[in-house]
């Protein structure tokens, strides 16, 4: 895990970065930081932020955690007269709440960030030179409220200082590289994608008759203690059961609090994605119980599909379908999280967060070897990759493959050739991202792909209402 200091030197560096200039990594004296920083350990960094091994005193301002609440009277004193609704002279954007200092700007850093290396900047200024300056205190206090990722400040939920974004895990202690870190990946002759070509030994689709009446008909696995296929209706607010060969159905869950995604824990309990309450929830017995519904002390949006890794860490995608009211949503992003029960400091982590109007994450998938983690798109018809450190965490973000969009869930096979759900049916990738084509015979939207029965040779295909079971000759995985 990095160092509070070394974080806060990243964010730093990629806002400088924005703006076409850099920290000096290396500064010897107080001379070479901008206004406001130390050099401490090689880095400019704030006084705030350092460590008492640092060589700084721990009253020297350790115990200042700065969250929203203390830097919207600067925002407002200090940005609205430039920044208000509509923004005035020449400024780029609004910044009257939490919501616009976290979205992304010049450069690609977000607002937040830049914010903070404005107030500190001699060559660019916030505030601009004609107007008050900002003291040296509000200036420090923006720098250590970014630096510790801008915790957010829920006066209605008595929310505290939020959890910092990178809080990592105790063990192993060593968080892997940065998100944006390595080369493209290669898939190359080392990811076997089978014996042959996938779609060449699948049977025709057979349509299950004796489906219940599915509203949309989503989260779909096989559960092998019980035998049986669930299948999740969200809109319905119930998980049907269907056994093979017949697949008579029945009732799992009613009033399943409109579920979604489904998965199983390394213990064998069911995990559900519930949009209707805002949480994922881990049945035991009958019993069903939070297992996260909050992050940085703000309600989830409304979690929708979920993934296990073998030891327990928990993926999963936030997107607001299941909040018709749009003031009632209090994470400004669709999210990809990461859920690591042990994390000594963050368990919760916002892995990704997509701009609400661009970015709809919805299904998501790990690799037969759980080093790499699927994402689709709901909304760009893009499917992401991302690379799953030793610790639980994800990093290495990457464009796998594009279709038009909607696209939504997916599975993967033995050999890690990825199904995908999209408008036009299923699309099969081999492993390197090579598109292979569609299955034969199901040309609709797929809201869902699933492996079950003996060995997982079944592929389950869900559209809205139907569903619709596939003989395959290479077995899925769960």
């Amino acid at each position: 895990m990095r160092s509070r200091l070394a974080t806060a030197g990243v964010f730093l560096a990629l806002a400088l970065a924005a703006y076409g200039c850099r920290l000096n990594p290396d500064c010897f004296g107080e001379s070479e930081c901008p206004r406001g920083l130390v050099c401490a350990q090689g880095e400019c960094t704030h006084p705030s932020l350092l460590l008492p091994e640092a060589g700084v005193p721990e009253d020297a301002g350790t115990t200042s955690l700065p969250t929203w609440c203390d830097v919207e009277p600067i925002v407002l004193t200090r940005c609205l007269p430039c920044h208000g609704v509509p923004p005035t002279s020449g400024a780029p954007r609004s910044l009257t709440s939490y919501a616009d200092t976290q979205t992304v700007g010049s450069g690609g850093a977000l607002v937040y960030q830049i914010m903070a290396t404005r107030m500190q900047s001699q060559v660019a200024p916030m505030p601009p030179p004609q107007a008050a300056p900002a003291t040296e205190e509000e200036i420090a206090t923006v720098a250590a409220w970014a630096a510790r990722n801008a915790p957010g400040c829920n006066r209605r939920r008595d929310a505290g200082v939020g959890v910092p974004r990178d809080g990592g895990v105790g063990v192993p202690v060593d968080a892997g590289p940065p998100r944006d870190a390595g080369p493209p990946r290669d898939g190359g002759p080392e990811r076997d994608a089978g014996p042959f070509d996938p779609l060449t030994e699948m049977g025709a689709p057979q349509l299950l008759m004796n489906t219940p009446n599915f509203v949309n008909v989503a989260g779909v696995i096989w559960d092998p203690t019980a035998a049986t296929m669930l299948f999740a209706d969200p809109p319905g607010n119930v998980i049907h059961s269907a056994a093979p060969p017949a697949h008579m159905f029945g009732v799992f869950r009613a009033a399943s609090a409109n579920s979604n995604g489904l998965a199983f824990d390394p213990d064998g309990n069911l995990l559900v994605t519930e949009l209707q309450a805002r949480r994922i929830a881990r049945r035991a017995a009958t019993n069903y119980t939070t297992v996260v519904d909050e992050y940085q002390s703000m309600r989830l949006n409304s979690p929708n599909d979920v993934a296990v890794r073998s030891d327990g860490v928990v993926y999963f995608t936030d997107p607001p379908f299941g909040i018709p009211n749009p003031a009632d949503r209090e994470i400004p992003f669709n999210g990809v999280f990461s859920y690591v029960a042990t994390a000594t400091d963050a368990p919760l982590r916002a892995e990704y967060e997509g701009p609400p109007t661009q970015s709809v994450p919805t299904g998501l998938e790990l690799s037969p070897d759980e080093q790499i983690l699927y994402v689709s798109d709901f909304q760009t018809g893009e499917l992401f990759t991302f690379d799953v450190l030793a610790n639980g965490r994800l990093a290495n973000m990457q464009l796998f493959a594009q279709e038009p969009p909607p696209v939504d869930g997916m599975a993967v096979d033995g050999f890690g050739n990825v199904y995908f759900g999209t408008n036009a049916g299923v699309v099969v990738f081999e492993p390197d991202g090579t598109r292979l084509g569609l299955v034969p015979g199901i040309t609709q939207q797929v809201n869902r792909v699933a492996f079950g029965g003996p060995n997982y040779r079944t592929m389950y295909v869900t559209t809205p209402m139907q569903i619709f079971t596939v003989s395959v000759g290479i077995s899925g995985v769960r």
